[in-house]
């Protein structure tokens, strides 16, 4: 397979994990006396992922440890203008209040990384891009919230009209048939082996995937690489092209090879959307939930730890409040407790219940055979009776006189039974109860809360209390930042994503301050590349950059290379005053020499 063509020309997602920019720099930010803004360009990152979780633990800085940061001014550069109006299309979804945090974690995951979208998406999709449109052509009847959080002084006139045009284009009544464009991109790198595609994508799998994100599972992947779609959510039917992953590139036509723009789908058909919020965690306790095992396979998956690290960072930046995940857990395990109590003291009740029917019967029988044995008497009595009459008047009439005692004895009969009757009813409206308990079970707590106490008109928490601004920059890198004078010694943070790294170069040195850094993302989560090839291009970037005089720094990541400029030594400044005392000296000489040529 094509490598550079399985990459893609446009990439719409990042392919290394979000990482918070300040981190190192932290001191920096922290000095309030300085009032000069903390200025950080991203390059060709393909999303928002350093952004937002940047933002995030800047907030959370504040509200737990107090400290007022410097305003910082985020340069989001892309080469192609359709990620810059993804970009913005994010950042209204992820401010629109209207909807609840679930519904926009839901959207982003499926704007982010599905071809295909469902209904409700589109109908959304529908109405923001007009929005959008009056935004960036300045209407004075569109004042969205996020107005001043976004400056698009960096973009010339051409540029705006060009995402006018590209916002227009998510409308749905355009045609885009992305299905067979992306089928054709797969048919062009397979070539041959398109027949075979399966055992390719299981080849990708199991040699590269498998051994730096096992998290990802097999069906999913293979999924996502036959029909493009990465996020399944609840019972959603995806039907509809995802018009924000159309775009142009330039190409030429069959006949005279003249140069055109050809629309179609460009992206990354080998390395998924899974790895920009799917693999990293920020705890212990959340990598041993998600990466707990049956020692078959993980219980959980990237699609997983995608929508908590989302729903985690808009739950805090917006209701500023911190994701439990493990409520839920902890609620099924009461519960569990709970049903087990039940169940206990619901045995005990059936086994006394069982022994008192038990007793009762036992008590009827004997009272049965102590009636019998009286009517036995009886009928005894009357025979022996019939023999002197006047012992029969006698005994009739002492029966006369003493028929209570009959009366008495039937009687305690129908007690007995009325007893019955009342126990039988009691016990039945006691089970009746008993199954009324057993039905009503308490709620499972929600993940999140869809609280409406705040007003939907006004931005989240922490873009509200964070002090940063969004400059977006499109179009070629060194005409739009390197060459202009005002970034001259401007940016204290670099970020370059893996497609920018080949455009580095000696001009951006003008643009860096002395403590500035430089990072880099490397490709050790793309499937594309081999391990030699992985390593072939860590060891280039270091030679690249210390012929350039930056020097590796030892707080970079395993995904993510960072450089700071080289400070001369002490040997090296005795160096240099050395050579410049030398250079004197030889002045001197020559000064002299030339006097005493002219005396």
């Amino acid at each position: 397979m094509d490598i550079l063509n399985s990459i893609g020309f446009v990439n719409f997602w990042g392919v290394t994990p979000c990482v918070n920019l300040v981190e190192t720099e932290e001191e920096q930010i922290k000095n309030t006396s300085i009032k000069d803004p903390f200025n950080i360009l991203i390059s060709n990152s393909n999303d928002l992922r350093h952004f937002i979780y940047t933002v995030y633990k800047l907030f959370v800085s504040q509200k737990e440890k107090g400290i007022e940061h410097r305003p910082i001014n985020f340069y989001i550069h892309e080469d192609h203008l359709e990620i810059l109006c993804r970009d913005l299309l994010f950042i209204h979804l992820i401010t629109d209040r209207n909807k609840s945090i679930i519904e926009r974690v839901e959207m982003l995951m499926e704007l982010y990384g599905n071809t295909l979208l469902p209904s409700r998406t589109i109908d959304y999709i529908n109405i923001v891009y007009k929005l959008l449109i009056s935004f960036i052509c300045k209407d004075k009847n569109s004042s969205p919230i996020y107005k001043d959080l976004i400056d698009l002084s960096c973009l010339t006139h051409k540029q705006i009209d060009s995402m006018q045009e590209i916002f227009s284009s998510y409308d749905s009544k355009y045609p885009y048939d992305i299905e067979k464009y992306r089928n054709d991109r797969v048919r062009y790198c397979m070539k041959d082996r398109y027949d075979y595609r399966k055992n390719l994508y299981d080849w990708d799998y199991n040699m590269n995937i498998q051994n730096f994100a096992p998290i990802i599972r097999l069906r999913y992947y293979i999924y996502w690489r036959e029909n493009g779609i990465a996020f399944v959510m609840r019972i959603n039917q995806y039907k509809f092209p995802n018009r924000t992953l159309a775009c142009y590139i330039e190409g030429k036509k069959k006949e005279g090879h003249d140069s055109c723009m050809v629309r179609g789908f460009w992206g990354d058909i080998v390395n998924s959307p899974y790895i920009g919020y799917g693999l990293e965690l920020e705890t212990r306790e959340e990598v041993t939930y998600f990466y707990a095992n049956n020692k078959i396979d993980y219980l959980r998956d990237s699609q997983d730890v995608t929508e908590y690290n989302l729903v985690k960072f808009l739950l805090r930046m917006d209701h500023n409040e911190i994701y439990d995940f493990m409520k839920r857990e902890k609620e099924k395990e009461r519960q569990r407790q709970e049903r087990i109590k039940r169940e206990e003291e619901e045995k005990e009740k059936n086994e006394k219940e069982e022994q008192e029917k038990k007793k009762k019967e036992q008590n009827k029988k004997l009272n049965s055979i102590t009636e019998e044995q009286n009517e036995e008497e009886e009928e005894e009595e009357i025979c022996t009776s019939t023999k002197k009459i006047k012992e029969k008047e006698k005994e009739k009439e002492e029966k006369k006189d003493n028929k209570g005692i009959i009366l008495d004895k039937n009687d305690g009969v129908k007690e007995m039974t009325e007893k019955i009757s009342k126990l039988m009813t009691e016990e039945k409206k006691e089970k009746n109860n008993d199954n009324v308990n057993d039905t009503t079970e308490e709620s499972m707590i929600k993940a999140t809360k869809d609280e409406n106490n705040y007003d939907t008109n006004e931005l989240i928490q922490a873009f509200r209390e964070v002090k940063f601004k969004i400059f977006l920059v499109g179009g070629d890198i060194e005409k739009n930042i390197y060459k202009k004078k005002k970034f001259k010694n401007y940016f204290d943070i670099i970020l370059y994503g893996f497609h920018a790294s080949s455009k580095f170069n000696e001009m951006q040195k003008s643009v860096l301050k002395p403590s500035s850094r430089l990072l880099f993302e490397l490709n050790s989560y793309m499937a594309s590349f081999e391990e030699k090839t992985r390593k072939e291009y860590k060891e280039n970037l270091v030679k690249m950059c210390k012929n350039n005089g930056f020097i590796l720094d030892d707080t970079s990541l395993k995904y993510l290379y960072q450089f700071k400029i080289k400070q001369p030594s002490q040997e090296d400044e005795n160096q240099i005053e050395s050579e410049e005392n030398n250079n004197n000296t030889t002045e001197i000489s020559t000064s002299t020499l030339n006097k005493t040529n002219n005396d």
